[in-house]
């Protein structure tokens, strides 16, 4: 029980990473994908595999939130597993839209 005798209320976690099984990075990861992240994410900065947003506070930059697009193990990879996924909710939901949709749209124009 919390102070007050009301019992605490947890919300149930939110997703921040996804696995996704048939897909491998070098099939979509290219510069238009690249500038759709930059429209939808602001002050995204491209870094390997890895994406930081930047925050601007007055005069000065600061590191904010990482991105990432990866696959985690050789074994991963050859088995056609990537994992996409951002430190927050919000981001990693703006991030897995933009990546399915941009996907299955390179996939049905081949």
């Amino acid at each position: 029980m919390s102070e007050g005798g009301k019992p605490l209320s947890i919300g149930a976690p939110e997703p921040t990473e996804f696995k996704i099984r048939g897909l491998l990075v070098k099939e979509f990861f290219d510069e238009r994908f690249i500038r759709l992240l930059e429209e939808k994410i602001p002050d995204i900065k491209f870094e390997h595999v890895c994406f930081n947003r930047v925050i601007q506070e007055g005069d000065k930059k600061k590191l904010g939130e990482g991105l990432y697009i990866a696959h985690e193990t050789p074994e991963d990879e050859m088995a056609s597993i990537t994992t996409i996924g951002a430190q927050k909710t919000d981001t990693t939901r703006i991030f897995i839209t933009l990546a399915t949709e941009f996907i299955n749209e390179k996939r049905a124009s081949k």
